[in-house]
């Protein structure tokens, strides 16, 4: 350990939080409140008047929903391509579409990585509409700032998943609550009629730990390396790779073949996967600072494991700690942990979370 280099860095850290809070300090940051005070206020107004609200998430969470949550709102879904170049009539068809509407959207919309033409379109659309209700669902607050600051400053209702970067999103948006990311590989029903496959599989005891590489995490990129050495089902896939590509069941036997799931986040980021472990009945293994977090408050003791620094050095006692608690707490302890997701933490509950706030936002 280089103590020095750690100690100089903590100036170069505060150098660049200096940076981010003198840019911030712009008046078009207060201006922009003030557009979105007048525009919530129109808001508002029209909803006290027009109770019936479409909402519209994106097309390729369609699967997630549940049918019964479909069944209670007047749920729709747009094209994947909905915010990419199109010309005038496009556009103007767009927001006579979105008339009224909720849009819920987040920054895992396939057409917006990379593209700055299509931020620039749904900034377009959001001055356009002052009728509609944009609410930002923000998974990658804490590493795609750039996005993120783009969502936030387009969105009536900004809801982060992650604690990073707040002062920032909080520059661009005064309505900001914590809607942390859940499992989106599954909806309730697949995992009910799998219930017994799930409850009764023979598991196997080596932990699955496949996590997608992202280049600039190379701190977690050391830790899954250093952990495939000893456990042969973790490791990195790359971007594109067939995970996705497989179907629903397939992936759902994956997961649920295994009693444990080793969880490296890229930051401090809640993951998915904690919620993918647990619907299938699994242990997650994650790391100590996830202990504390509120959306796992609830989460009994007997249904995960914490890793520490040391633990990914000697990874064989966690992992046999994390198997001990599976096979102690059998049938009953799977079906625990799955309900502690089907109960509190789907994508629909989310989404219900979400229709919650703006209900309050509205006072209606």
């Amino acid at each position: 350990m280089n103590f020095e280099k750690i100690f100089a860095q903590a100036f170069a850290i505060d150098e660049n939080v200096k940076k981010n809070i003198s840019i911030m300090q712009d008046d078009d940051y207060f201006h922009l409140k003030l557009f979105k005070e007048a525009r919530f206020d129109k808001i508002k107004n029209y909803f006290s008047r027009e109770r019936r609200m479409k909402i519209y998430i994106a097309d390729k969470y369609s699967h997630v929903v549940s049918e019964r949550f479909k069944s209670l709102v007047d749920m729709n879904f747009l094209a994947d391509n909905f915010f990419s170049d199109s010309n005038l009539l496009d556009v103007n068809e767009k927001i006579r579409q979105l008339e009224g509407s909720i849009i819920i959207f987040n920054s895992h919309m396939p057409q917006w990585s990379g593209q700055v033409s299509t931020l620039r379109n749904f900034i377009d659309i959001y001055f356009k509409t002052p009728n509609c209700i944009f609410v930002g669902w923000d998974w990658d607050n804490h590493h795609t700032v750039h996005i993120s600051s783009i969502i936030a400053a387009g969105s009536d209702i900004y809801c982060h998943a992650h604690f990073n970067n707040d002062y920032e999103m909080a520059s661009l948006n005064d309505r900001r609550f914590r809607v942390s990311a859940t499992t989106f590989q599954w909806r309730e029903e697949v995992i009910l009629n799998q219930i017994n496959y799930l409850m009764t599989n023979q598991r196997s005891n080596e932990p699955l730990g496949w996590h997608v590489r992202y280049g600039l995490f190379g701190y977690r990129e050391k830790v899954i390396h250093t952990l495939s050495q000893t456990h042969k089902q973790i490791g990195l896939l790359e971007h594109g790779s067939s995970y996705f590509q497989r179907s629903e069941l397939e992936r759902l036997k994956d997961w649920g073949n295994h009693k444990a799931h080793w969880v490296v986040p890229t930051l401090n980021d809640l993951p998915c996967r904690v919620f993918d472990a647990l619907i299938t009945g699994g242990i997650p293994i994650m790391p100590m600072f996830l202990k504390n977090d509120p959306e796992l408050s609830q989460l009994d003791e007997q249904d995960c494991e914490i890793y520490s620094a040391n633990d990914i050095i000697d990874s064989n006692g966690v992992v046999t700690r994390a198997i001990e608690k599976f096979n102690q707490g059998g049938e009953v302890g799977i079906f625990r942990r799955i309900n502690f997701v089907i109960n509190n933490h789907t994508f629909s509950a989310r989404l219900a979370r979400m229709l919650k706030i703006i209900d309050d936002e509205l006072d209606i």
